[in-house]
């Protein structure tokens, strides 16, 4: 439980549908792909991380063997993951990767690319979400138009506010407008969005 995200996800596969939750003690690929077959898993959350070493054995023999078919949803996030990592993951086990963008801050779910999306768009997030607000201003703090790279800030109409703990003026610094930022900036790509400057806010 590395993160907010799959820790969230994970509560909500046990908590709601029963789900059998199967955790390794520290990421190894391989393995993972033998606990797929093993406990018939159908549905993950991962890092880029995990692609990058995952796409490093996607042609070795020995892993050719492994059923994966039991895989029907496999969704990961931040930081941007690799063209081609993503791309030979969805070569290896088929349209059921999703590209999700969010934070803690903001919450889950603010852009979404499924596998066919992604393909058509490489390196893409996906298009903002009908439940949140997307704005990107430049550094003279101008709103920019569709296509222009910038800084991206966020405003999720379900997500509750927040503060950083005694850091009111870390809180102040990542707000414009109402909206939030986490330091990405977009990079030019019409309404659909890639990120490149992943920043911590805090």
């Amino acid at each position: 439980m590395y993160h907010s995200a799959p820790f969230a996800f994970a509560t909500l596969a046990a908590r709601s549908y029963n789900g059998l939750l199967v955790i390794q003690d520290r990421f190894d690929p391989e393995e993972l792909l033998a606990l797929i077959e093993r406990h018939r898993i159908t549905s993950m959350y991962m890092v880029p991380t995990m692609f990058v070493r995952l796409s490093a054995i996607a042609r070795r023999s020995a892993v050719s063997g492994y059923d994966l078919s039991s895989l029907a949803h496999v969704s990961h996030t931040q930081p941007p993951v690799r063209p081609t990592s993503n791309g030979r993951l969805i070569e290896w086990w088929g349209p059921i990767i999703s590209e999700l963008y969010g934070s803690t801050e903001v919450g889950f779910h603010r852009g979404l690319a499924q596998a066919e999306e992604w393909l058509a768009h490489p390196g893409t997030v996906g298009r903002p979400l009908a439940s949140c607000e997307v704005r990107v201003f430049g550094e003279d703090g101008v709103e920019l138009a569709t296509g222009e790279s910038g800084e991206v800030f966020v405003r999720a109409k379900a997500t509750t506010d927040f503060t950083y703990h005694n850091k009111a003026e870390a809180r102040a610094e990542v707000e414009r407008d109402g909206l939030i930022t986490c330091g990405e900036r977009r990079i030019p790509r019409r309404r659909w969005f890639s990120l490149s400057l992943i920043v911590c806010a805090t």
